[in-house]
């Protein structure tokens, strides 16, 4: 039980935190760097992959169980899909918009992290 604690407890924490700030009306101002809001994606969606990663990989195998698919695939996939959940969430809150470009950004920084 504690090892389980110890790996999901920061990637739950995590989304979490992620959720709260993507679909807060007023966002964070970045600083005036081209494309600063697609890196702030990439980055952030980095850790998240890394984390889903590591939570995966410390669970014990199941027999026929493909090690590729729950250590690399399944992390990309669920952070990929979790990035494309938030841009469809900021459509409707006020002062936010979805971009396409920025679930892009949230997949390629999902698959950066998984595969660090």
């Amino acid at each position: 039980m504690k090892r389980a604690f110890f790996y999901w407890t920061p990637v739950l924490l995590y989304m979490l935190s992620v959720f709260l700030v993507s679909v807060s009306p007023n966002p964070p101002k970045l600083p005036e760097i081209w494309q600063m809001d697609k890196m702030a994606h990439f980055g952030a969606y980095a850790v998240m992959g890394l984390l889903w990663a590591r939570a995966l990989y410390s669970k014990p195998g199941l027999a026929g169980e493909s090690k590729v698919l729950r250590r690399i695939v399944l992390p990309v996939v669920v952070t990929a899909l979790f990035g494309a959940f938030i841009e469809v969430c900021q459509m409707y809150v006020p002062g936010r918009s979805a971009e396409a470009l920025d679930a892009l950004a949230n997949g390629l920084g999902g698959f950066s992290g998984v595969v660090v």
